[in-house]
């Protein structure tokens, strides 16, 4: 049972810290490392239930390089994150009919290990991008009693955890946390007789399979593998005073799921209801500058 009832209070504070060390590798590059920490409030919600504050250790150790006279600069960091407490949200729907999120804390260390890559190249007509990242690691700790009732059919749980239906998502991966992501932008300016400026811009975005909720109930709570693109072409009059564009996005009109939910059908099979980014899309702008 849920209740919309509130009778709790909540306090707390934390002293949050960075310690880094750096050094210079010749003229053109630096190495360094890291360890900070972070800290996210607990609170109350609904029947008065508290939960408790998430808390971050972060070690991170990076380059950064420039080369190309400062055209091109490369940067580059891996990182380890272990979350102590961490705060899990899942989609409610309570007895008047509206919706909400329910709190849990994960117990023990949820763990998280990535790397991201950045490299990026500017001189006077030619701008380009390209940004890597990668998540090997993404492990949630221990939480026996996680659940919803939005995602119908999820097993009986113990009396003892005080909801009616849950599951154990102990060591499950975070949702939206693909193994790797890939972001290209290129644009280039090329100018006109009347002194003006035409910039084709085109961008693309991979991801892999990504999880949309913390339960990973297999393909129907899964985006697949995916590549959106966004093409776009900028006039800027002779003196940078104003400027117009017209653009697509999602040229490859890809139909990419944000979120899903899990409802019971009449035949007791269960079907997913879904956000999406938005499809293929056209569009103008204007802009000034002052």
């Amino acid at each position: 049972n849920i209740s919309t009832r509130n009778d709790a209070r909540y306090s707390d504070d934390r002293v949050t810290w960075l310690a880094r060390l750096d050094t210079d590798v010749g003229e053109h590059g630096l190495l360094y490392a890291s360890v900070s920490t972070g800290y996210k409030s607990g609170g109350t919600q609904d029947a008065g239930t508290l939960y408790k504050p998430e808390t971050l250790t972060n070690y991170e150790i990076g380059s950064k390089f420039v080369f190309l006279d400062g055209k091109l600069t490369w940067n580059t960091a891996a990182y380890y994150e272990d979350f102590k407490d961490f705060q899990l949200s899942a989609p409610i729907t309570y007895p008047d009919g509206n919706r909400g999120l329910g709190f849990n804390n994960v117990k023990g260390s949820t763990k998280v290990a990535g790397l991201e890559s950045e490299l990026a190249y500017q001189e006077q007509d030619d701008r380009a991008n390209l940004v890597l990242s990668f998540i090997p690691k993404k492990k949630l700790g221990t939480l026996q009693y996680a659940g919803s009732n939005d995602y119908q059919g999820l097993p009986a749980c113990a009396p003892q955890s005080g909801i009616s239906a849950c599951m154990d998502i102990t060591g499950n991966d975070l949702p939206h946390a693909p193994n790797v992501s890939l972001t290209a932008i290129y644009e280039h300016d090329f100018h006109l007789g009347n002194g003006g400026r035409l910039t084709p811009r085109i961008s693309g975005q991979y991801q892999s399979d990504q999880w949309l909720s913390t339960f990973n109930l297999g393909d129907g709570d899964k985006q697949k593998a995916y590549f959106r693109g966004d093409l776009a072409l900028r006039y800027t009059e002779p003196q940078d005073r104003w400027w117009a564009a017209a653009f697509v996005q999602n040229f490859t009109d890809g139909r990419v799921r944000t979120s899903a939910g899990r409802f019971a059908m009449p035949d007791g099979s269960f079907q997913y209801v879904s956000q999406y980014l938005p499809p293929r899309t056209f569009g103008v702008q204007l802009g000034v500058w002052f």
